[in-house]
């Protein structure tokens, strides 16, 4: 079992390739919050630099394994990302598959720990944001809080979908 290249960072290959420091790229799930909603050059360049761009990955690398500590949530930039769990026989179940814009690792706060393995598929680029830094920082960006909670709200969503038992009983 390797160790985890994303979280916690390990990995030194930190691509910034999308512009100056008032700059994202068009896939940054975060980029409805900022551009969109109007956010200041101020606001927008303290987002910024709670921003590390990672990879490429490699397909099969890990971004972090269940178990590992949680320190970061991030989003895709480029390339798609599987989450799964193994269970007690060894059998993988698929959570999900993970596109550009879409965020990871939002299932991780609640037990400090993710609860799933994600894994590049392909060649992988990530946008990585401290969860502590980002969670300050959305106490006082209104528009940046909202759309955290809309992406929570949505994996939360997704989960629910997953966790049903559709049977007759």
């Amino acid at each position: 079992m390797s160790s985890p290249l994303v979280f916690p960072r390990t990995d030194a290959r930190i691509v910034a390739d999308d512009g100056d420091a008032l700059t994202f790229c068009s896939t940054c799930a975060f980029s409805q919050a900022c551009l969109s909603e109007g956010m200041d050059k101020g606001a927008l360049a303290d987002l910024h630099v709670l921003v590390e761009h990672v990879g490429p990955l490699r397909a099969g690398e890990h971004v972090f394994r269940e178990g590992d500590s949680f320190s970061a949530i991030a989003a895709v930039r480029a390339g798609t990302v599987k989450t799964y769990q193994t269970d007690r026989n060894g059998h993988e179940q698929v959570l999900g598959f993970h596109l550009p814009g879409e965020v990871i690792g939002l299932n991780a706060i609640h037990g400090d720990r993710y609860p799933c393995n994600a894994v590049a598929l392909d060649t992988v680029m990530l946008c990585r944001f401290s969860f502590p830094r980002i969670a300050l920082l959305a106490t006082r960006l209104p528009n940046l809080q909202q759309h955290l909670f809309k992406l929570m709200s949505r994996d939360i969503g997704v989960a629910s979908l997953f966790a049903r038992d559709n049977s007759a009983d």
